[in-house]
């Protein structure tokens, strides 16, 4: 760890070492002299020996002779440790799958790893005889030379992407970074061959427009579908009408009066097709008018007891005498719920009856 020569002229008369194995046995060193090798930054990284089995002193010749071999070793301990380096350096620019490349500002490549060639079909000679932009797509040809001026103003470019022409005559999509030498000019840029990305973002926005596509037909055969349900069902409805006003007994009355709510409540179902659509894309709005509670009640219990007689079952209702005659709602979504779970109550009530109790809040 010292900086200066270090010697011991006779080991077998040296307290320190007289003892030492290397002295009293194989290879019984008597003389030996060590000279620092010390490297640039001024590190000692080991020690150039010279022993000899006999005691001796170096004259200032020999001396002298120890410190320079010393910094020739350095030096080529240096060279062999960069062309380790080198040597590992080149493995990485040759084996590396992304694609690595010197060019000049004046458009033509310095310097390709494998990986060019590989993915584009070119030869490394083909590409470096031609500008580099005469392989680009003619529609990224403008963005290219922008990220180009950039370069050649010293700045970087990270991620711009273009397309280049394979030898095939294919198109593939490439993802660069590119930092420039402000000393040399020279550009030292990275490529990533993203096709595969691309084709797969592309898929995405074909599915999503296949979607919306799929939609607007679901919401035009939704629309047409109901058109042609509700012209019937509104000739039913006005002959309905046109029928209470004829002599009818009793029961006609009733039958007459059924057959005229379980259409009208056909025709909110028709409604309701639409209403898939307009909920699916936000437009379905809530209705807000004065509602008589007692008369739709009424109307729901007239539609449902036919089914209820028909299991033997009751079917009755208790209105709240504290609801006002009218109330603010939407008279066709009360009217759904309400069939909805009353239809429901009579569907799994096999005995007895069923009661409901409306209690609407204002």
């Amino acid at each position: 760890m010292q900086d200066q020569i270090f010697e011991v002229e006779n080991a077998h008369d040296d307290e320190r070492f007289k003892k030492n194995p290397l002295v009293t046995g194989n290879p019984t060193i008597a003389f030996y002299a060590g000279a620092p090798l010390t490297d640039n930054e001024g590190f000692n990284l080991g020690t150039l020996c010279a022993i000899d089995t006999v005691p001796r002193k170096l004259n200032e010749f020999e001396l002298s002779i120890l410190k320079p071999v010393s910094k020739t070793i350095i030096r080529l301990i240096e060279f062999r440790k960069k062309q380790e380096e080198k040597v590992i350096y080149n493995k990485f620019f040759n084996l590396t799958l992304d694609m690595l490349c010197v060019a000049n500002t004046d458009g033509y490549f310095k310097l390709l790893n494998p990986a060019f060639a590989k993915i584009l079909g070119w030869s490394e000679e083909e590409l470096m005889r031609n500008r580099f932009i005469d392989y680009i797509h003619p529609e990224d040809v403008d963005i290219s030379m922008k990220e180009f001026k950039k370069l050649r103003n010293g700045l970087n470019a990270v991620g711009f992407q273009n397309r280049y022409k394979t030898k095939e005559g294919n198109w593939v999509w490439m993802e660069w970074t590119c930092i420039p030498d402000k000393n040399t000019g020279e550009l030292f840029a990275v490529a990533r061959n993203i096709t595969e990305l691309k084709e797969i973002q592309s898929g995405f926005i074909n599915e999503k427009k296949e979607t919306e596509r799929l939609t607007l037909a679901k919401d035009d055969f939704f629309a047409n579908m109901s058109h042609e349900i509700r012209t019937p069902l509104n000739s039913i409805l006005g002959f309905l009408d046109l029928l209470t006003k004829t002599s009818l007994d009793n029961e006609q009355q009733q039958y007459v009066e059924i057959s005229s709510i379980a259409s009208k409540k056909l025709a909110v179902l028709v409604n309701d097709i639409l209403d898939i659509s307009k909920l699916e894309s936000g437009k379905i709005m809530l209705e807000e008018a004065p509602i008589n509670i007692e008369g739709i009640i009424k109307q729901v219990i007239h539609l449902l007891s036919s089914k209820a007689r028909a299991k033997n079952i009751k079917l009755m209702s208790t209105i709240d005498n504290s609801i006002p005659e009218y109330v603010l709602g939407d008279d066709t979504r009360i009217t759904q719920v309400l069939v909805n779970l009353i239809g429901n109550a009579i569907k799994f009530t096999d005995h007895g009856s069923g009661e409901s109790y409306h209690n609407f809040g204002r």
